[in-house]
């Protein structure tokens, strides 16, 4: 048995050299078709090895600035669907489920976002780890100021596509621009909609009014 071990270990040994080696596989005993056997491959062209460079070249997403900002706006993304969860648990608290269920969304919407961007990235061969998102609180002093937190998340995250946005437009990244753009009218309403309740409670009006008007189109 230790003997038969052996001997198979040496035949995958001298085939894994001849693969390396680019040589022919034996087609019977010591015999060869030619310069190469009847099954092997023909070699690689190298006009196809140099288009694949060259498309590679394309995938890959160059800058280290723009990765960098990239990466930082999955960040932003993330921490934004974290945050927003915690304060739907703190409507949710209070009772008004209505909010608690917008704001979910909105989370939901984040995390989306932040899976599109995940995808983006590995796509154009961006090497990264999950960035860390710390705790999100679920108790906050009032309403107001749980609304004032998602809107400067929501802030942040739109500050931080605008900035890899520039970047992508001074390397004319047209691909990066394009699949940015796409999260600009969405986060444009949801602004609107926090800055709307925001301005609702600072007039005095229930919280409760406020969840209904805050349904209404922006």
């Amino acid at each position: 048995m230790a003997s038969r071990r052996l001997s198979e270990e040496r035949d995958l040994a001298s085939v894994f050299a001849r693969l390396v080696a680019n040589e022919p596989r034996p087609v019977g005993p010591g015999r060869h078709h030619g310069t190469h056997g009847a099954d092997d491959p023909e070699p690689l062209p190298a006009a196809a090895t140099i288009a694949a460079a060259a498309e590679a070249g394309r995938r890959r997403l160059t800058g280290r600035r723009l990765r960098r900002r990239m990466v930082r706006l999955l960040r932003a993304q993330l921490d934004a669907q974290q945050v927003w969860l915690g304060i739907a648990a703190y409507f949710d608290r209070d009772g008004l489920g209505g909010l608690a269920g917008l704001f979910r969304e909105g989370s939901g919407e984040h995390g989306r976002r932040a899976a599109e961007t995940m995808r983006y990235l590995a796509a154009r061969d961006v090497a990264f780890d999950l960035p860390a998102v710390g705790a999100a609180p679920t108790h906050y002093r009032s309403a107001a100021l749980a609304v004032g937190v998602a809107l400067e998340r929501a802030m942040q995250t739109a500050r931080r596509a605008d900035a890899a946005a520039g970047s992508a437009l001074s390397r004319r990244d047209v691909r990066t621009l394009q699949f940015l753009e796409r999260f600009g009218e969405p986060e444009a309403e949801q602004e609107r909609r926090l800055r709307k309740l925001i301005a609702v409670l600072a007039s005095g009006l229930n919280i409760y009014q406020a969840e209904a008007l805050l349904r209404e189109p922006a």
